[in-house]
């Protein structure tokens, strides 16, 4: 078996072959030392082959081939390192969108997620102190983790991260900002009439909030509930249209078809909450709304 520094002095002839040698020869061992900082046996694997390709690129600047062994574990444990902070860096992105997006409708988090964050925390930056403007541009310009952002300005790691807590908030109310100034309402939002046609309440492109009142009454003698079926979209007909709920009206007055006057308000929120309620004329009496299918409907919100 040819010793380390036959094998490198081979690679740096030009035998490329002789570099799978030393893979062969090290690539158990590596990936056992990798994984004492990394949990994934995949992720380590992808450590240990880009360790190995850092190591043949870079060689020729190994003084002591007869070193490689210490030589090449260094670089696997830098490469272990480096992927640990870029993890510690996905996690604090991750945790900004998660803290942001608290309570947000989903059409919501989609939009924030695909904003860029450098455009929201510039957006942002005249709002915050000197300071803290500091703390920003190091954590998400720099791509610092909280401990090298506390070395750089000689503060504890705890002040770091109560700052970045308080920069956080300021951050999210911005992306609600963002998304109130932008929000409209991507399709109509219809209510299904006779015939299934989809007939508009709200039209495609209306600036949100929005509510409407629409009075309603019976069809028959005795009629003790009304059925509403709203739908979203730009087609004619519901059937082609995405459903946003079946509502039941009940506790009206029981009277001859034509006589209880029911007015219902139909809104959407700048979040894209739809919500009916009903009450009954003149008396203003508060009825009941049963939705059959839908608690919480979303009305899809166009913020682009």
């Amino acid at each position: 078996m040819l010793d380390d520094a036959t094998l490198i002095n081979q690679i740096l002839d030009g035998d490329s072959l002789a570099f799978e040698q030393l893979v062969q020869r090290y690539e158990g061992s590596a990936l056992a030392l990798v994984l004492q900082y990394v949990n994934s046996i995949h992720d380590a694997q992808d450590i240990v082959q880009e360790a190995f390709l850092s190591a043949y690129i870079h060689l020729p600047s190994l003084a002591d081939p007869s070193r490689f062994k210490p030589w090449f574990f260094q670089i696997a444990i830098n490469h272990a390192r480096m992927w640990l902070r870029s993890k510690d860096r996905r996690i604090q992105r991750e945790e900004i969108i998660s803290e942001c997006s608290f309570n947000l409708p989903i059409e919501h988090q989609r939009f924030l997620e695909s904003l860029a964050w450098n455009e929201i925390i510039e957006k942002a930056m005249n709002l915050l102190s000197s300071s803290d403007r500091t703390i920003a541009t190091l954590y998400f310009f720099d791509d610092l983790i909280c401990q090298e952002v506390a070395d750089v300005l000689k503060l504890p790691i705890g002040t770091i991260k109560r700052r970045l807590h308080r920069i956080r908030k300021i951050l999210g109310k911005e992306v609600r900002t963002m998304i109130n100034e932008k929000g409209t309402l991507k399709y109509k939002v219809a209510i299904e009439t006779l015939g299934g046609i989809a007939t508009s309440i709200f039209e495609k492109g209306s600036k949100l909030p929005i509510q409407k009142t629409i009075t309603f009454t019976t069809s028959k003698d005795k009629q003790d509930d009304l059925y509403i079926h709203l739908v979203e979209g730009d087609a004619e007909f519901a059937s082609g249209c995405r459903d946003l709920g079946e509502y039941n009206i009940k506790g009206f007055s029981i009277a001859p078809k034509g006589t209880p006057q029911i007015a219902v308000t139909i809104s959407v929120e700048k979040d894209g909450t739809l919500s009916l309620n009903a009450v009954e004329k003149p008396q203003e009496k508060r009825i009941i709304v049963e939705s059959k299918n839908i608690d919480t409907p979303l009305v899809s919100v166009d913020t682009t």
